[in-house]
């Protein structure tokens, strides 16, 4: 830990020269240099306190790429607001919108942590209550503004495809003591839509189409509104397969949804696509596999995407220790940060400085599927 600290003064000291290097567009442009980039901005914020610096760089990456994870663009706006940097918030907030982010979502960040086994999930976060309002027409302008520019750029016929296998595999995967007197050899019909499902991702992966929240976006029904997709939004398709089934809501008994989909809520725990990935973890961590390297470096998978199957598939032979409810019980750094450096993860010191920041701070810094893959 002693020596990463040094290393962190020296890029501190070293910052100078080293923004005009990240600038350079000699370098090759793709998201294994954004994670790099990332990596040291992120040792500057929540290591060496370093927020003037930290944010220079995120300002430089966000303007660097034409796609960014939305979810960095949150971290850094509610860090931001922590360090009361409205010009940093301000930027980053527009950037989250520019990137998929639907302004009244921000109300779904919340206190849940893995590590605490989400707990505190129905605990909001206020931090940017005032600053949400203050500034709160000038960002429904920018919504306007933009909104339009970011659903072009999603490919409306996959992302209908997608949502429809979502939802016919998790109507599939139904407990079997519900389905039985349907008349359904539900565990054959579920491998079938498995098989269905790998066999359409496969095909465009093999022509070189790859996908991802670049150009399928950030699910939720009002997205499938805009792109006039209604028909084929999540609920309207369980609605049908209600009728089909003649399946009654309050037939689990247990106070879960029949057909257990993507919902509003998980806006930012996950996507419809991921799961189709867990549900069938074998097939898709092979597959992710032999396309790691485009569709890293095209931006269309997160590198703890990957990583999180390949550890539930027992493919890596170190745990990275990704999940918070990891970090503290690593044994040895060196091998874990060398198997997080060949996935383009930071350093485990840096994972567990914005674990504690986030707690300490009452804020939302870890995403994604089980607040691990973001």
């Amino acid at each position: 830990m002693k020596s990463f600290i040094l290393s962190v003064v020296f890029f501190v000291f070293g910052l100078n020269s080293y923004a005009q290097s990240i600038m350079d567009t000699s370098t090759k442009l793709n998201y294994k240099t954004y994670y790099k980039k990332q990596e040291i901005a992120d040792s500057l914020i929540f290591i060496a306190s370093n927020y003037k610096d930290g944010f220079f760089i995120y300002k430089s990456l966000f303007n660097e790429f034409d796609f960014v994870w939305m979810e960095d663009c949150l971290r850094v706006f509610q860090v931001a607001l922590i360090v009361k940097d409205a010009e940093m918030a301000m930027f980053s907030i527009k950037k989250a919108i520019e990137n998929g982010l639907e302004i009244d979502k921000i109300s779904l960040l919340n206190l849940g942590c893995q590590c605490n086994y989400y707990k505190d999930c129905h605990k909001s976060i206020h931090i940017m209550d005032t600053f949400m309002q203050l500034h709160q027409n000038e960002l429904k302008q920018y919504y306007a503004k933009v909104r339009p520019i970011y659903l072009q750029k999603i490919d409306k016929e996959v992302l209908k495809q997608i949502v429809f296998n979502h939802v016919e595999d998790e109507l599939f995967k139904c407990d079997k003591n519900v389905m039985k007197h349907f008349n359904i050899n539900f565990q054959q019909k579920w491998k079938e839509v498995l098989n269905k499902n790998y066999n359409l991702i496969d095909s465009f992966f093999k022509n070189n189409y790859f996908i991802g929240s670049k150009n399928l976006g950030y699910y939720s029904e009002k997205l499938m509104e805009e792109l006039e997709l209604d028909s084929f939004s999540i609920q309207n398709q369980k609605k049908n397969y209600y009728n089909q089934y003649d399946m009654k809501e309050d037939e689990i008994g247990r106070g879960y949804p029949l057909i257990p989909t993507f919902s509003e809520s998980e806006y930012f725990l996950g996507s419809p696509l991921y799961i189709t990935f867990y549900h069938d973890i074998d097939h898709f961590q092979k597959l992710l596999k032999n396309y790691l390297n485009p569709l890293i470096e095209l931006g269309f998978l997160h590198p703890r995407e990957y990583v999180f199957l390949a550890v539930k598939a027992n493919k890596l032979h170190i745990n990275p220790c990704i999940q918070p409810s990891e970090f503290e019980k690593f044994n040895e750094a060196k091998m874990t940060n060398l198997i997080r450096q060949k996935y383009y993860l930071p350093k485990i010191e840096i994972d567990i400085a914005k674990h504690k920041f986030a707690h300490n701070h009452k804020i939302q810094l870890f995403f994604g599927f089980l607040s691990t893959t973001r």
